[in-house]
């Protein structure tokens, strides 16, 4: 064999390998992002955990754009109970909805939405806290704006209670 051909035929099988490696590289470093915890959705006691601890280390100065109101923080460290739509002692009350969660009380007969966390493929598209007779929220779709859940929550007593209305 001349070693011009040798030498052609070494090139190309190191470009081969190196590019195997290349490929395997990037398959791991995206597998590893695809399959992380931090993909995953959330359980409700884990979200009611999160809630209470949030509320504990929020500064009375937190801007207004932060999903728990500074007085809403004030009332949610007793933690939000586990089950959707259990009534934990602070008057919170959460709710799991086809987009999302949302935890809502009331106080004086007027509803008031705490918090809204969407499911994984929904984010929050609008929010109307209150508090109000009735306080209203909507979750869309990421991939298809036409995927709505709208929410509705008016109080029943002190108690908050939600209605759903899903707009597909």
């Amino acid at each position: 064999m001349k070693p011009r051909t040798l030498l052609g035929t070494a090139g190309w099988i190191g470009a081969a390998v190196l590019a195997v490696l290349i490929g395997l590289a990037a398959v791991r470093v995206i597998g590893d992002g695809l399959s992380s915890e931090a993909g995953r959705p959330r359980s409700q006691a884990e979200v009611d955990r999160d809630l209470a601890a949030h509320a504990t280390t929020m500064p009375a100065s937190a801007p207004p754009s932060v999903e728990a109101t500074p007085s809403a923080a004030a009332s949610t460290s007793a933690s939000a109970s586990a089950g959707s739509g259990s009534a934990p002692s602070a008057g919170l009350r959460s709710f799991r909805t086809a987009g999302g969660t949302v935890v809502a009380r009331c106080a004086a007969g007027r509803a008031e939405i705490v918090a809204m966390s969407p499911l994984g493929g929904f984010a929050v598209h609008e929010r109307d806290q209150g508090p109000r007779v009735q306080a209203e929220g909507e979750f869309r779709g990421t991939v298809d704006d036409h995927d709505r859940v709208k929410v509705r929550v008016g109080c029943a007593g002190d108690r908050p209670v939600l209605d759903e209305r899903d707009d597909d």
